[in-house]
């Protein structure tokens, strides 16, 4: 996903990447509730390892995206990607 992310060719493939990546990060991203319960635990995580791996792979290609010289900001597709990625920035 974030190969298709980083890829400025194939604008709608980018798009449906960026939304997994958000959606991935609002949901694996959050604490997860107790099996039995439903409550979240005090001091309970998202799945362990998920943000180390946002910070250090996900925000950078993001970042990458909208700094790239290919990125066409007149093309309404790449607008829409390039929403997106600011949008999961700031989820």
């Amino acid at each position: 996903m974030l190969q298709l992310a980083g890829d400025v060719s194939d604008p709608q493939s980018q798009r449906a990447a960026f939304t997994f990546l958000s959606k991935s990060v609002g949901v694996w991203g959050q604490p997860l509730p107790d099996g039995i319960t439903g409550e979240i635990e005090p001091g309970s995580q998202g799945v362990p390892g998920f943000e180390r791996f946002v910070y250090e792979n996900v925000v950078p290609t993001a970042f990458a995206v909208l700094s790239l010289p290919e990125l066409n900001i007149k093309d309404g597709q790449v607008l829409v990607v390039r929403v997106s990625s600011l949008l999961l920035l700031f989820r």
